[in-house]
């Protein structure tokens, strides 16, 4: 008289493995901090709005840049981060020069209509 097998108690197993456990081990992937992706589009926006909106960006991008920093690697997104600074500072900046360039223009204009100002100019008799 034969016995039957003895194993350990539970299901019988199954020589195919399930299919989770056939896939490759995945990789961990750091999410992207949303105050980096912000101060991109803040830095982006803000050449189409205002001005204020690079100022923002700038502001952003530091924030985010710090704790992305301080997350020791569970944060990533310096790059973009870095961006949304950098076009922020660029932003900002050529509006400045816009407001001064217009300044600028304005003056030179008012200083060429005050000299227009002197001349005589016979009018037409009848």
């Amino acid at each position: 008289m034969e016995l039957p097998p003895t194993g350990p108690p539970g299901p019988p197993q199954s020589p195919l493995q399930p299919y989770a456990a056939q896939q490759p081990a995945a990789y961990y992937v750091a999410p992207t901090d949303g105050g980096a992706v912000g101060a991109l589009v803040l830095g982006i926006l803000g050449f189409f709005i205002c001005p204020i909106l690079g100022l923002i960006a700038f502001f952003t991008g530091s924030s985010a840049l710090n704790r992305i920093q301080a997350s020791q690697g569970r944060l990533q997104g310096d790059g973009i981060a870095r961006a949304g600074r950098i076009l922020g500072c660029i932003n900002v900046l050529l509006w400045l020069l816009g407001v001064i360039g217009l300044f600028f223009v304005f003056a030179v204009c008012g200083l060429g209509l005050s000299q227009l100002s002197h001349i005589q100019i016979p009018s037409p008799s009848p």
